[in-house]
């Protein structure tokens, strides 16, 4: 059920707002209706300027907040049965309890959200400015929960946490030049994204979300964490100088883990540039990702095998940066030579379980397209009826430059809507695409 109320005043302030309730069978009888407001509100500031004013041609300032609701997906609510094709045998058709259990209790997620925001456009539309502040609570979140295995099951579907969300976009663009045979307009966009755990249940410590296994690093959140949030192991440190025992070699302290980075970048910046002269047009959008941690899955076994460029520093000796004791409690600069072989690489107590080996600085920038068009005369096209034609060419993802050693970082091997991030190496990389069109229209 839904229901919507506009409101204009004076073609200069315009109100919205919106209420609807839904009944979702996924919930639990007692728990199924829930009704989610919204309300929008913009005002047209030009009458509060001098209307004759050449500079600032059109202003709106706006203001939302809104409240989502949403159920679990099918199956996520008490014990189904699901398909098995190897169940009862021999690959028969069959079906088995399932190994995951979801809360009869649960109840829908919470989203609220709110955002603020402004409109500007300058020198007769040339120059357009928009920015945007947005801060999003969603409270109830539906998890699937570890449980032990002793109760048979992989884990638990239930409301596990509150969190938030917030950032800033802001959109810059103009047309630099523009005359009858030639223009240039230039976008540019900023914005941030970064998120919180406000709260967790009493008897939740942490979420795991991916968990890498031997190597030791986990995307997880915990009461208080950002989201994005990189745990692992780390090299043992005194005075924040890197330990180094009696054998000359660091150790990977494994006694815990701990936090090793965040895979939430500080920003992502685009700068797009078009440019059209007569029949041509080319554009052009080159990306940047400042900030954000990634662990390669594939680094550590590529460590161990030797086959990284990082292991060509082998079979030699030498004296590794760090301290260690001084015999009488305290610690000196290391002086212990040591042999670096194959078997310093392939230790996970010294070396490849590391977080400093494994989760590195994921920025980016490149150049993500380039485009040229070409558009055929309308006097050629007369003489063949034809309305329209226009060949062009692209091509994508054609440069790079990263810190990032593996492939583009971009990529994950987790697909969008997974609460996955920052787990990159077991996916197929994001290639470079060439192409040749042609639009034809009658």
């Amino acid at each position: 059920m839904f229901g919507e109320l506009l409101v204009a005043y004076k073609n200069k302030l315009f109100l919205t707002v919106t209420g609807r309730n839904d009944w979702v069978s996924t919930l639990p009888k007692k728990n199924r209706s829930f009704f989610y407001p919204s309300v929008s509100l913009a005002y047209d500031i030009r009458d509060l300027i001098d209307k004759d004013s050449e500079i600032l041609s059109f202003g709106k300032l706006r203001a939302s907040w809104a409240e989502v609701g949403k159920g679990p997906s099918f199956g996520q609510v008490g014990h189904y049965f699901v398909a098995d094709g190897d169940f009862p045998f021999g690959g028969a058709g069959g079906y088995r309890a399932s190994t995951q259990l979801g809360d009869t209790d649960m109840i829908p997620e919470s989203n609220q959200s709110y955002e603020i925001g402004a409109d500007f456009r300058f020198l007769n539309n040339r120059i357009r400015l928009d920015y945007s502040y947005y801060k999003t609570r969603i409270e109830n979140q539906i998890f699937t929960v570890g449980t032990a295995y002793s109760t048979g099951l992989s884990g638990i579907v239930r409301n596990a946490g509150d969190f938030q969300t917030f950032g800033h976009e802001l959109s810059l663009s103009g047309d630099i030049i523009k005359n009858e045979k030639f223009k240039w307009e230039t976008v540019l966009n900023w914005s941030t994204n970064e998120g919180e755990v406000l709260s967790l249940p009493e008897d939740i410590e942490s979420l795991v979300f991916a968990d890498s296994g031997f190597a030791g690093v986990t995307s997880e959140i915990r009461d208080g964490d950002k989201m994005g949030t990189l745990y692992g192991y780390k090299w043992l440190y005194e005075n924040g100088e890197r330990y180094i025992g009696s054998d000359g070699l660091p150790r990977v302290n494994l006694d815990e883990r701990v936090k090793v980075g965040n895979a939430f970048p500080d920003f992502i910046a685009s700068i797009s540039n078009n440019f059209s002269f007569n029949d041509f047009s080319l554009n052009l959008l080159l990306e940047w990702k400042k900030g954000g941690d990634l662990y390669d899955s594939g680094r550590r076994n590529s460590i161990r095998n030797g086959i990284l460029k990082v292991t060509e520093f082998r079979d030699v000796n030498t004296v590794l940066d760090g301290v260690m004791d001084d015999g009488n409690g305290g610690f000196i600069t290391n002086t212990q030579e040591v042999l670096i072989d194959q078997n310093y690489y392939r230790s996970s107590t010294r070396y490849n379980r590391a977080s400093e080996i494994l989760v590195q600085d994921a920025s980016w920038v490149k150049l993500r397209t380039i485009g040229l068009t070409y558009n055929i005369k309308k006097s050629v096209l007369d003489k063949i009826k034809i309305s329209n034609l226009s060949i062009s060419a692209n091509a994508n993802n054609i440069l790079l430059w990263t810190p990032f050693e593996g492939y583009d970082p971009e990529g994950s091997q987790y697909s969008a809507g997974s609460n996955v991030y920052g787990f990159t190496g077991l996916s197929t990389p994001i290639s470079e695409s060439y192409s040749l069109g042609i639009k034809l229209g009658f």
